[in-house]
This record gives structure tokens, C-alpha cells and sequence, in this order.
């Protein structure tokens, strides 16, 4: 993770908006990886929950940073959800309530706004 920028809304763990958001697309990227890597070996696909753990466990490797990473994460979500559209879908999708197919939806509309 980056350094805290200055004058940056912070949460539990240090989170900003800026990092949930950087690790959150950090994510994505993983989780296209390893779909691809799955959908070559005919094997079955991770949920992004699933991910998200598989992810923390390559990155830190220890228990108890996965699961300090972990309750950061979702401490960010719960608290920027309301302010932040990206963080409220990417919390939908951990939950496995939104598709996680629709985070490139939102990405195409962006661009094209």
C-alpha cells in the first residue's frame, strides 16, 4: 500500500478511500488472472470472497495479516460504501449479491462518460 496521503479520511486500520479503492482494482486484476487460469484447466471458478483470502494469503502469508488485511478491508467497505459507488458494487460483489461481470459494466460506462 501507498503511504497516506495528508489530509486523507482514514479508517480502522489506515485505510484511506484512495488505498480501498487501489487495493480493491489490485484485486480484480488477481481475480481475472486466476479466472483465466481456471477456465484453461476446466477447473471451477473462485468467488471473489474466496479470492479476495487467496489473494492476502500470496501477498502476506501469515494468518494474522490476512486476516488483519481482511477486516481492514471490509471495515473500508462498510465505511465508504455510502459516499463511494465503486466501494458500495465491489462490497455487493464480495457478498456474492451483484455479479462480479457487472464490475466491467460500470468500467465501460466510465470510459465512455
Amino acid at each position: 500500500m501507498s503511504v497516506r496521503p495528508k489530509n486523507s479520511r482514514t479508517i480502522g486500520h489506515g485505510l484511506t478511500l484512495r488505498q480501498t479503492k487501489e487495493l480493491i482494482h489490485e484485486l480484480f486484476l488477481s481475480k481475472n488472472k486466476s479466472d483465466e487460469q481456471c477456465i484453461a484447466k476446466k477447473q471451477a471458478r473462485e468467488t471473489m470472497e474466496q479470492h479476495m483470502y487467496t489473494f492476502l494469503n500470496q501477498r502476506y502469508g501469515l494468518k494474522q495479516l490476512i486476516v488483519d488485511w481482511a477486516a481492514a478491508l471490509i471495515g473500508a467497505i462498510k465505511h465508504f460504501s455510502p459516499v463511494d459507488h465503486e466501494v458500495k458494487l465491489f462490497g455487493k460483489i464480495l457478498k456474492n449479491s451483484t455479479d462480479e461481470e457487472f464490475w466491467l459494466v460500470q468500467l465501460h460506462v466510465k470510459a465512455t462518460i
